[in-house]
């Protein structure tokens, strides 16, 4: 099918070509061109130029469909390096939203230990506290039995 499509084209085109010439050409590109066929147009184009490289519509049409391409190429990079710049950005988000949930757990980590840390420092000093006040009652009571023996009965 292909074979057919271009074989037919190359037919046209060079009937085209030779039956009018320059504006043949011109007339069958710019109908390409403006059908949003561009390389066929720059096919002919090309062609064209070849037998007839002084024409000046033809060569305006080349200048403008290689303008044409520029402008695309250009509006394709300016699209690529907007992607790549979203892209960019995203992972910046996502390693700035990373680095607060690291730190958030960090600081949880820390108030939990710190939690523990009271939480033991309380219970030692309760039990040192209850250490202190057996100690007491110890003294007192052997102060007591002291007391008691040393006092005649």
């Amino acid at each position: 099918m292909k074979a057919i499509y271009i074989f037919t084209l190359l037919v046209i085109s060079t009937s085209v070509g030779y039956s009018q010439g320059a504006q043949g050409y011109f007339d069958a590109s710019a109908n390409h061109y403006v059908n949003g066929r561009t390389p066929q147009a720059k096919q002919l184009v090309d062609e064209g130029l070849v037998k007839y490289p002084n024409d000046a519509k033809l060569k305006a049409l080349a200048e403008k469909m290689k303008e044409e391409k520029q402008k695309e190429d250009q509006q394709k990079q300016e699209q690529k390096n907007k992607e790549q710049q979203k892209e960019q950005q995203q992972k910046e988000q996502e390693k700035k939203e990373q680095q607060q949930k690291e730190q958030q757990e960090k600081e949880q980590k820390e108030q939990e230990q710190q939690q523990k840390d009271q939480q033991s420092k309380e219970e030692k000093e309760k039990k040192d506290q209850q250490q202190k006040q057996q100690q007491e009652q110890e003294q007192k009571e052997n102060e007591q039995k002291d007391k008691n023996q040393n006092t005649p009965q």
